[in-house]
């Protein structure tokens, strides 16, 4: 497109910029559906199943 046409040697108006401002809308508009999405999806939690699998939890207790 624009660095493309350059390349090649086409020059562009200063003010010719209308494709660029479409490109630039269209990703906006993606990266808002990307957050909304991101917003509702919600995390499951896994089922506990009385085993801690992740660490074992311990206890701040003052030694005397």
């Amino acid at each position: 497109m624009y660095l493309t046409d350059k390349k090649n040697g086409i020059q562009r108006e200063p003010n010719d910029h209308q494709e660029l401002e479409i490109l630039l809308e269209s990703f906006a508009k993606q990266v808002e559906e990307i957050v909304n999405e991101t917003e509702t999806t919600q995390v499951r939690p896994v089922p506990f199943d009385g085993v801690n699998r992740s660490c074992a939890l311990t206890e701040s207790v003052p030694i005397e």
